[in-house]
């Protein structure tokens, strides 16, 4: 994991593993949960540059956020259904990384970097590629600066890959996880399969 919160550091760090042989990195879904800047904020596009540079993949795991603030119970629900609903509402925790990615064009921007949503199952791909190309269409945010084409679907099918274990529905571009826990349990497409 990169020192994110020190964007010279972060890449001084990266262009020393990129040639050790390092396959993946991981990054925080959520960093403004914890007093750091978005993933969206260009002033971490010096990591994007040398990431994408480095021909590394970006992985993203699910519990990034604040978990403390997510594991609260104020309505006394119970220890396990508080867990399920933990469970269900930490997946979207990637799915609003995934956001903030492509509405501040980082995929525009390094279109060759690969992004991983680990562990956040993909049911919600579908919703977000529509919620997200819709209001693009409609309000015309490729006319914007910097230019946001193609379609936020595009380049989620070009370069934004997501891991899976139960669902058995509404798959697109998909891994799947075999040992649970490890992030490194999926392969980007290189050499694997999509």
């Amino acid at each position: 994991m990169l020192p994110f919160c020190d964007v010279p550091a972060a890449v001084a760090e990266l262009q020393r593993c990129a040639p050790l042989g390092f396959e993946t990195l991981l990054f925080c879904n959520r960093p403004q949960e914890h007093g750091q800047r978005w993933l969206r904020d260009r002033h971490r596009d010096p990591i994007w540059a040398a990431v994408h540079e480095a021909g590394l993949p970006i992985r993203f795991h699910v519990g990034g956020g604040h978990l403390a603030a997510q594991m609260a119970d104020p309505a006394g629900i119970g220890q396990k259904a508080n867990f399920a609903r933990v469970s269900a509402v930490g997946f979207l925790d990637n799915a609003r990384g995934v956001v903030d990615l492509i509405t501040g064009g980082i995929p525009h921007r390094y279109p060759e970097l690969e992004l991983v949503s680990v562990e956040s199952d993909a049911g919600w791909i579908p919703f977000i590629v529509e919620a997200l190309d819709w209001p693009w269409k409609s309000s015309r945010v490729a006319s914007e600066p910097p230019d946001y084409d193609p379609l936020p679907g595009e380049s989620f099918r070009r370069q934004i890959y997501a891991s899976f274990w139960f669902e058995e529905k509404g798959i697109a571009a998909a891994l799947h996880g075999t040992d649970g826990a490890a992030p490194s349990q999926a392969s980007t497409g290189r050499g694997g399969s999509r």
